[in-house]
């Protein structure tokens, strides 16, 4: 009886068991369309995940290099502005001007517009749009003229971070006197100085281009060479007919083009770069440019250039249009901002943490510009740290990035605190300072903070080393 028993048992359980049931053709197809329509549906919809964060990251790239190109074509417009006379007491005038200026370079450039780099500037700051979409320069491409290089064109780095000589001249074939030298040179008395300068910057440049590590005699040579001719210049080079002028002029621009060298890394990967990348359309060359955060410069003396950036400026132009109405918005424009929500972030107003509790303290407008502000954020509790930050402004918004903040009073914060111990142990003197070192280095990293003006109040939001959180700054004054 128990044998029976053991048997019914082994055989229920055997019919029970899932793996063991009766199946079909038919269903094990309809399981296995199953499985790969679901592998499908994961598959696509991390693909669209990606999808999204690449364009997330083409519009934060494209907005950040806007940014610069804006700042960039407003401190040209004052630049310019102040040379013609006008001054910070004439505010009203020098607004209007600058947007004159920015107009112009836009709609109706004049050809020394077009040669200084200006027209150009402006429309590739206008082309650095975020909101035009990648699959949008795809379907609207220009092509450039095939005899156009890299190499032949003039550019200044626009971006401290990429470069601390900021708007030094990258210039690979004036550097290396592609187009012979000018007449001024062309003499006995100078030509020692003239080829050892050749020596020198070709020496340099085919390093580069070859990936192999610059040497401080390399930079020390060129930049002694640059020195010597400067020299030669002054000794050698007639002052009839404008000669030693231009001459001079020459040699300032060979100097601002090997200043780059100064900077090792940025040298060699630029210049190797410049010379090997092939632009062959209007975006492949903007986007090269805003990756090394680059505008274009002041062509010099050379024909050839002055050709290549008139035509430039029409296929830019093309460009703008190619990729329909509304892209490429003009950037930097000076606009009537009366009226709106941050015409109360003014300079030299002052916001105070409402929040006793958190760490930032205050801000202070050092000053404002179109789009823009710079400002002082004291952060701290038993002691301060004073950053100067550069910063966003738009009609209701205000943002900063911790990464641009500059400490200004980190070392003094030994002697901050010795006024606010006063007589008290020192081993509690030790134990602030240690505390407040340890606050300054967390704090140096910096806040990435994004705030939306409500009256006088500013609702920030912060990141910080993933940490996400919020604060409100209200005006004082």
């Amino acid at each position: 009886m128990n044998k029976a028993f053991c048997a019914c048992l082994t055989i229920t359980a055997v019919l029970l068991t899932p793996a063991l049931r009766a199946q079909t053709v038919q269903g094990d197809v309809l399981r296995g369309q199953g499985r790969y329509l679901e592998g499908a549906g994961w598959y696509n919809l991390n693909t669209a995940r990606a999808g999204r964060i690449n364009v997330e990251t083409w519009k934060s790239h494209n907005r950040e290099v806007q940014r610069l190109y804006r700042d960039y074509m407003i401190d040209r417009s004052r630049h310019i502005q102040y040379k013609k006379g006008l001054t910070n007491k004439l505010q009203a005038e020098l607004l209007r001007k600058i947007e004159e200026d920015q107009r112009r370079w836009r709609e109706s450039p004049t050809p020394e517009d077009i040669a200084s780099g200006d027209a150009l500037n402006a429309l590739a700051g206008d082309l650095a749009d975020p909101s035009i979409s990648p699959s949008s320069w795809r379907t609207a491409q220009v092509d450039l003229p095939a005899e156009m290089t890299l190499t032949k064109l003039a550019f200044k780095v626009a971006d401290t971070k990429k470069s601390k000589l900021q708007l030094s001249t990258v210039a690979v074939d004036r550097m290396l006197v592609r187009d012979r030298w000018p007449l001024p040179f062309r003499r006995p008395e100078i030509e020692r100085e003239c080829t050892a300068y050749e020596k020198a910057v070709t020496a340099v440049v085919d390093k580069c281009r070859k990936g192999t590590e610059l040497q401080a005699a390399d930079y020390d040579r060129l930049r002694e060479a640059v020195v010597v001719l400067q020299k030669a210049v002054e000794t050698d080079v007639p002052s009839r007919d404008d000669q030693r002028r231009q001459a001079r002029d020459y040699v300032r621009r060979l100097d601002e083009s090997t200043k780059i060298f100064a900077e090792e890394a940025y040298a060699e990967q630029l210049i190797r770069d410049v010379s090997e990348h092939k632009a062959t359309t209007v975006a492949e060359l903007l986007a090269f440019m805003r990756d090394y955060r680059l505008l274009f410069a002041d062509p010099g003396t050379s024909p050839e250039v002055a050709s290549i950036y008139e035509g430039l400026y029409g296929l830019l132009r093309q460009q703008k249009d190619a990729l329909g109405p509304g892209a490429g918005m003009a950037t930097g424009m000076v606009v009537d901002r009366s009226g709106v929500p941050s015409d109360v972030f003014a300079t030299g107003s002052v916001w105070v943490t409402t929040e006793d509790t958190r760490p930032f303290r205050n801000l202070q407008v050092l000053e404002r510009k179109p789009g823009g502000f710079r400002g002082l954020l004291k952060t701290g509790k038993e002691v301060f740290l004073a950053q100067e930050i550069q910063g966003e402004v738009s009609n209701d918004t205000v943002s900063w990035r911790g990464g641009d903040a500059k400490v200004v009073n980190g070392p003094q914060l030994k002697a901050q605190l010795k006024a606010q111990a006063k007589g008290q142990p020192k081993a509690q003197l030790k134990a602030m300072l240690k505390k407040a070192q340890a606050n300054l280095q967390a704090q140096g990293k910096g806040f990435d903070c994004h705030g939306t003006i409500k009256g006088e109040e500013i609702h920030v939001t912060f990141m910080a080393d993933g940490r996400r959180g919020s604060f409100v700054l209200r005006k004082t004054r």
